[in-house]
């Protein structure tokens, strides 16, 4: 049975791990941007930010676990928006990361995650959820536009 708690701090090395898987996709589908993480690279994520996020009252990482096993996690924050005039004022959730270990996929644990991410950015006041889908993951797109997801925006870059 998949349970769904807040990690801590005794979590790091999976979280890095699974941090690290989805930098590999992301190295992959866009070296430019993002770079290969290696074994002596330097962790995905550094364990002082880990522990910043982890202590944190606007952001979260919740994972879900199976049998003392870490299968998956999601990072999320909340903000709001700028004041502008020509923003509608509104709190978001936003999903900075979402990773479930490759052997895990197709049983729903994603979808859980992403329902806890809208539960608890619910009861931090938000309104509406956003995250960010890399070009070329098409994977990650058919999957959040079957959450109710749909495109908000889009960014383009070029080399200069």
């Amino acid at each position: 049975m998949i349970e769904l708690r807040d990690a801590v701090s005794a979590d790091q090395p999976a979280l890095i791990a699974l941090w690290r898987l989805m930098d590999s996709l992301h190295a992959q589908l866009l070296p430019r941007f993002f770079r290969h993480p290696t074994a002596a690279a330097v962790p995905a994520r550094a364990r002082e930010q880990i522990d910043r996020i982890l202590r944190a009252t606007d952001e979260v990482v919740r994972v879900a676990v199976e049998g003392g096993v870490l299968l998956g996690l999601c990072h999320t924050q909340v903000y709001d928006t700028p004041p502008q005039p020509s923003l509608t004022p509104c709190r978001r959730a936003h999903i900075d990361s979402l990773v479930v270990a490759e052997s895990a996929r197709r049983r729903g644990i994603g979808r859980k995650l992403v329902d806890d991410a809208a539960s608890w950015g619910r009861s931090k006041g938000a309104s509406e959820m956003v995250l960010t889908v890399w070009t070329g993951n098409h994977g990650a797109e058919r999957f959040y536009h079957a959450l109710g997801f749909d495109r908000v925006s889009s960014v383009l870059g070029r080399a200069l």
